[in-house]
């Protein structure tokens, strides 16, 4: 990718596509069983963004649980929480739990451990913190066995980085402990337990942490709010709210899913079977991920969450893409996320290329792109030099979706996460994007869709000044999906 100053695509396309526009589409196209639309409608009349919208769920998909028929049972991930069809029962997943004690259960008492996510327990996407791994680490005491204090007031306070202080102001009535679970000895301050009561035991679960207070961005302004983790959700209070809209339950739901199944905020997976690094990798001075010759690709695909872009260094570019020929060949037809940061100012767009074009970046007012969004990218040769390539940002619900005419060899697929040229910039840094995981990585190659293992792709890991800074790690255990670490 060659990176040039954002244009807006109204008039750029217009030269070389027939745009379709961006329309808010769901990510979720249905209810993935009758009997979850049942739980979910039953939810949303008991308290509005009970589990959070259809448009902004996942499709359902089969999971790895032991006891279930065939070793798999169908998921559904909402905003606030997941569905599961367990032996023909609707249960809800322990995901708070989960993430908080770094492990993924993947059945009734097996489990695959995993470092807890790095993402924020609540507010604004991009706050800080304090995040689930800090609570499972610096804060931890939060989540040891408490004495039964009814009558007593919340007074732990967490910072972003995790640290724990005691308040020093009396704590309202809100805040006042009226109950204690016995079962997980913890305290349950007075707008928590009420709120259960209304949504009812089996959907929140038992508290698993003491309440505390921190500070979180809601809507780009500072605010506290009181937060505590139960087995099931995650529940806040914020005083400021409008009455009844005080008490709202985190997206615990969307935060499991980027865990699990990749995401810039969350750690790798620790398990060496689906996360080790490659050794083998072959080292390149730009590209690092994954690459494979092959004849008749036709089609390619990924998702990523948008990985945020910090200092150091003050200035560096990242661009994470998929694309079709360009391995051994002067063609490439490739589109992706942009993630670059200059003199510490961060910026984030898509983009199109089909070389020898310049690339073409997407206005964000078209189609947004925000760290922590789900993206993703899908290119089809559709017949002979006709292309589409439809780009999704899934957190946003919406899509831009292109035609054009490209000659290609079609003779090599990639998901690339790159330092791209600079136009006026010798030698660029790598930004530092922590890690990107790709998910749902495919290609279509002789008319059949395979992942990146099953192709047989080999690693690739982008070196600067003789070191590796983007380091390359195996496919996971379902094939499709494979993380990229920033090392530097």
């Amino acid at each position: 990718m060659r990176r040039v100053a954002t244009v807006s695509i109204a008039w750029a396309y217009a030269l070389l596509f027939l745009l379709s526009g961006v329309e808010h589409t769901a990510a979720a196209s249905t209810f993935a069983s009758p009997a979850f639309q049942q739980q979910w409608q039953h939810g949303e009349a008991i308290t509005p963004n009970f589990w959070g919208p259809l448009g902004t769920a996942q499709d359902g998909r089969q999971e790895p649980y032991k006891e279930a028929p065939g070793g798999q049972r169908l998921v559904q991930y909402f905003d606030k929480g997941r569905m599961e069809l367990t032996n023909g029962a609707v249960t809800n997943g322990l995901l708070a739990t989960e993430m908080i004690r770094g492990q993924i259960q993947m059945g009734n008492t097996t489990f695959e451990n995993r470092p807890s996510p790095a993402i924020p327990i609540a507010g604004d996407p991009d706050n800080v913190g304090p995040t689930y791994a800090a609570l499972g680490g610096k804060a931890k005491a939060l989540l040891d066995a408490a004495p039964a204090q009814v009558g007593i007031g919340t007074q732990a306070v967490v910072s972003t980085a995790g640290d724990i202080s005691a308040s020093a102001t009396n704590a309202t009535a809100p805040a006042v402990f009226t109950l204690y679970d016995d079962a997980t000895k913890h305290n349950v301050p007075r707008a928590f337990a009420d709120y259960r009561v209304t949504a009812g035991l089996p959907t929140i679960g038992f508290a698993r942490s003491e309440p505390f207070f921190t500070t979180v961005k809601i809507g780009g302004q500072p605010k506290q709010v009181m937060v505590q983790v139960f087995e099931r959700r995650v529940l806040t209070y914020t005083a400021t709210n409008l009455t009844g809209f005080q008490v709202e339950m985190g997206n615990v739901g969307r935060h499991y899913y980027q865990w699990r199944y990749g995401s810039a905020n969350a750690a790798p997976p620790a398990s060496p079977s689906s996360a080790s690094s490659v050794t083998t990798a072959v080292p390149t001075l730009n590209w690092s991920g994954y690459e494979v010759d092959a004849k008749n690709v036709t089609a390619i695909h990924a998702a990523w969450m948008i990985p945020p872009v910090t200092a150091p260094p003050a200035t560096g570019y990242a661009a994470t893409w998929v694309g079709i020929g360009g391995a051994m060949t002067q063609d490439l037809i490739q589109a992706g996320t942009e993630q670059d940061i200059e003199n510490g100012v961060p910026t984030y767009y898509a983009w199109v290329e089909m070389l020898p074009d310049d690339t073409l970046g997407v206005s964000t007012r078209r189609l947004p792109a925000n760290p922590g969004d789900l993206f993703s990218v899908t290119i089809t040769n559709t017949s002979g030099n006709d292309w589409t390539v439809l780009l999704e940002n899934r957190t946003t619900s919406q899509h831009l979706s292109l035609t054009t005419t490209y000659q290609s060899c079609n003779c090599s697929a990639e998901w690339i996460e790159e330092v791209p040229e600079v136009v006026g910039v010798d030698n660029p840094a790598i930004a530092n994007f922590g890690a990107v995981t790709f998910i749902e990585a495919t290609a279509t190659v002789g008319g059949a869709v395979k992942s990146v293992a099953d192709l047989g792709a080999g690693p690739l890991s982008l070196v600067q000044n003789g070191k590796i800074v983007a380091q390359t790690q195996s496919p996971g255990s379902d094939r499709s999906s494979f993380t990229v670490a920033y090392t530097r």
